[in-house]
């Protein structure tokens, strides 16, 4: 934020002088430390001094020696206006933050500590999305693995189920258009035992040709559900005896194969054309004599 911004600038710029600051008063310190250390000096070395040489050249020495380190009255008077000014600078600054400098450095420390703990935060949320983008794209694969093989399987069973009487079929599931294109091609329709050109239309067939091209249909999709009780209502009208026979046969093998319960309502008596265990044959009575 701008706030944010522009107590960071301020805490910048007061750090910035304070630490002028404090170069001023340790060059200013270390300057006096030298001033004494040489004031003590200079108190043995004329006691020492007096004993072999005159007081003359005792002061001259001394002024040799404050001329080496180059410290004299004017360069001590700069230092500390300078002391003064940039002292005078951080107090006007601290006034205009409405808080001390140590009060800035407290607020900074505590900012500083959200922020590392937010971009902790920050580095652990961006792994575990990196972590979930790579398992969605692993299982997004696998996805479209798997509808590619459902499809052929629809298809091949498809072809399977219409087989059983000589004919072939195929399935074309587009998922990106959501449609399911169905191609049949009947054994009588080539004549001489060949099978015709596969047709797309369905209203090229017969009711019967189209009641059984359903149920294999159904049967195709069947093994792709999982649910345990599925139900067929009149799935062979339309049907000679033969094709209900053989309609039947499939229809109960497959419900065998696949362990679930299938209720199969029709008008036709099929009492003849099923039985065996786990078949039941329920017949109402007709609603007009």
């Amino acid at each position: 934020s701008e706030a944010s911004a522009a107590v960071e600038k301020h805490q910048k710029e007061l750090s910035q002088r304070r630490e002028h600051v404090e170069g001023l008063e340790k060059k200013s310190q270390d300057f006096a430390e030298s001033i004494e250390q040489l004031e003590k000096a200079l108190v043995e070395d004329r006691a020492k001094a007096s004993l072999v040489c005159p007081e003359s050249d005792a002061d001259k020495a001394w002024d040799d020696f404050s001329n080496a380190i180059k410290c004299g009255p004017d360069e001590t008077e700069a230092l500390a206006k300078e002391l003064q000014r940039t002292q005078l600078r951080v107090g006007q600054e601290e006034e205009n933050l409405g808080m001390t400098f140590e009060e800035l450095t407290d607020a900074m420390q505590h900012a500083k500590m959200q922020f590392d703990t937010a971009k902790e935060k920050f580095k652990a949320v961006s792994k575990m999305l990196e972590s979930l983008k790579e398992s969605s794209s692993k299982r997004q694969k696998r996805f479209e693995e798997m509808r590619t093989l459902q499809r052929q399987q629809v298809s091949h069973r498809f072809n399977g189920y219409m087989g059983r009487k000589g004919h072939s079929g195929k399935l074309d599931v587009d998922y990106n258009n959501k449609t399911v294109d169905v191609s049949v091609a009947l054994a009588h329709h080539g004549g001489n035992g060949k099978k015709a050109t596969a047709t797309t239309d369905t209203r090229a067939l017969s009711g019967g040709e189209r009641s059984f091209a359903t149920m294999a249909f159904t049967l195709a999709l069947g093994d792709s559900t999982e649910s345990p009780l599925r139900a067929m209502d009149e799935f062979d009208v339309f049907m000679d005896a033969v094709n209900r026979r053989i309609s039947m046969e499939a229809l109960l093998e497959f419900a065998r194969a696949n362990a679930r319960q299938f209720i199969f309502l029709t008008p036709h008596d099929v009492s003849n054309a099923v039985g065996g265990p786990g078949v039941k044959v329920q017949t109402l009575q007709a609603a007009r004599p």
